[in-house]
């Protein structure tokens, strides 16, 4: 398959001037072409990802790349594809931003001596006279025709300044001139730079009676035709210190299941047959595709140790993410069962009480039955107490994150705070347990606001767990916050979850048990008055009517 045939395989061509001569061209090795990059920003970004890989495709192939730095067009501000004028920018700014655009070049293309060519249009452009251009150049070009053009008519409705209205012939300057100084007789961009391009070799058409053609890169857009390299609203950076090589990888792997192939073709140098096996990938499949096409993308823009890092970095994110959103799934399956059950029961707990009275006053003697009533009574009321207050505390807790959240601005606080506020019905562990899938929800938009607001749930759990749920269950329990916690974690460690639910009620019954065999004791040997000294010291440790 020859260059321009792979080309057209991955769906790269747009548009030609005169699809013959450059197919021919290219396909020998003998193009010399250029790119413009205008230097509006201090870094790449994935919206130039197709431009530097079709020049390295080309330049693989034999022909020669001109990588143009904007410096004097940026002074201008192309108006192709926008609804307002670009940011006005000082010499300086636009100096720096190419000098950056020259260091991420260099992991694409090959400069040097008989390889690519590096150049800045400032070199030539900022030293014209603009009467002298006029009469050379601005003859070429009619006004009438550069109105229909589509870069110029989607602004015309909103106002067109003049500047941006010189911004056609400039580009086309520079063609002219890399052709007549640098023999370049080919120009590549994007599909929107089309009208810029056909001036530019109408310009070497009228002045030199030359030939030189221009072929328009497919823009690189999503099943829904918007333009694809942002996310949340800002620009997807080749930078690491802007967009990391994990959130660049990220940004890949999390692309539409309708657009991971299209990606592959256009963007990755895998071998067309293999990508052709993948058009029938479905299902689980393309979450592969999708790991394949960010893992071959960040290695160009980042190198082979960074891209291993980054998916290695997702791979245990998500994988510990997804188990932990199973199990936390399971359990509020669990809860809602059941919480059902739990209300059948109390719809007909007096029933149920009444009936288990008659069974145990038939079946013992007065004296065990009467104790044995009252023990089940305080039971009764401990594992009542400790529901309502962890009802209560989940209640608080649900509501603090909301309030959290939106001060944040954390996305889909609602929601995110229910699953929180639920799951914290399991004491102490709660509020991380309900974090790991609202992380996973807020991590999909932005990484940075997940990395918050893991920090956030950090520090309402060291609330709850220490001071909020302590006190409402201790008030509930009769127990204090030091065994309210030394509770949570012994029978958690032995039972789990079941143990952190269950092991506060159950330990203030044992404890109670305990505090009225001491008591009995102190009474056997006539030292009650210890006893009632204790509690008048402590009148706390009775649990609150609820």
């Amino acid at each position: 398959m020859t260059l321009y045939e792979e080309l057209k395989a991955r769906g790269l061509i747009a548009q030609v001037t005169d699809e013959e001569q450059i197919r021919d061209v290219i396909n020998n090795g003998k193009a010399t072409f250029y790119i413009g990059f205008d230097c509006t920003a201090d870094s790449l970004t994935a919206g130039h990802f197709m431009a530097l890989t079709l020049m390295k495709r080309l330049q693989m192939a034999g022909n020669r790349p001109i990588a143009l730095l904007g410096g004097g067009t940026t002074m201008i501000g192309d108006p192709s594809g926008r609804t307002d004028m670009r940011k006005m920018l000082t010499r300086e700014d636009i100096a720096h931003n190419a000098d950056c655009f020259r260091r991420q070049m260099e992991r694409f293309i090959e400069f040097g001596e008989g390889k690519a060519m590096m150049l800045n249009n400032a070199d030539w452009l900022l030293s014209l006279n603009y009467v002298d251009l006029l009469r050379e150049v601005g003859a070429c070009f009619s006004v009438n025709n550069m109105l229909r053009a589509e870069c110029y008519k989607q602004r015309m409705e909103k106002g067109l300044s003049f500047l941006e209205f010189n911004y056609m012939i400039m580009q086309s300057y520079d063609f002219y001139y890399l052709y007549q100084h640098y023999g370049c007789n080919m120009q590549f961009g994007g599909d929107d730079q089309w009208s810029n391009m056909l001036g530019g070799t109408e310009l070497i058409r009228r002045k030199l009676g030359k030939d030189a053609h221009a072929m328009t890169i497919t823009l690189l857009t999503d099943s829904q035709g918007k333009k694809m390299g942002k996310t949340a609203g800002n620009a997807v950076w080749l930078d690491p210190n802007k967009t990391s090589p994990y959130e660049f990888y990220q940004y890949w792997r999390n692309v539409a299941d309708a657009d991971v192939l299209k990606c592959i073709r256009m963007l990755t140098f895998l071998p067309l047959e293999q990508i052709d096996e993948m058009d029938h990938w479905e299902g689980s499949q393309l979450n592969t595709a999708k790991e394949i096409l960010a893992y071959e993308l960040t290695k160009l823009v980042h190198g082979e140790e960074e891209a291993e890092k980054a998916q290695q970095s997702a791979r245990a994110l998500f994988s510990g993410v997804g188990s932990s959103v199973w199990k936390v799934l399971m359990f509020l399956y669990n809860l809602l069962i059941g919480l059902i059950v739990a209300v059948y029961l109390l719809y007909s707990r007096k029933k149920v009480a009444r009936q288990s009275v008659l069974i145990i006053r038939s079946a013992l003697k007065p004296k065990w039955a009467e104790l044995l009533l009252n023990e089940v009574a305080f039971i009764d009321r401990m594992f009542g107490g400790f529901i309502d207050g962890k009802i209560l505390d989940s209640a608080i807790i649900g509501v603090l994150c909301y309030i959290g959240c939106t001060i944040f601005r954390f996305p889909n606080a609602l929601l995110v705070s229910a699953v929180v506020g639920i799951t914290n019905v399991i004491p102490f562990f709660g509020p991380i347990i309900g974090a790991v899938p609202s992380t996973l929800l807020i991590l999909i938009e932005s990484p940075i606001k997940a990395l918050w607001f893991v920090i956030f749930v950090l520090a309402l759990q060291q609330l709850d767990g220490n001071v909020i749920g302590p006190k409402i269950l201790g008030d509930r329990t009769g127990l204090s916050s030091f065994w309210v916690l030394f509770t949570i974690i012994l029978f958690g460690g032995l039972w789990g979850v079941f143990g952190m639910v269950i092991g506060v009620p159950l330990f203030a019954v044992i404890y109670d048990t305990v505090k009225k065999l001491v008591r009995r004791g102190l009474d056997r040997k006539g030292q009650i008055e210890i006893w009632e000294q204790y509690k008048a010291d402590y009148p706390d440790e009775e649990p609150k009517k609820t």
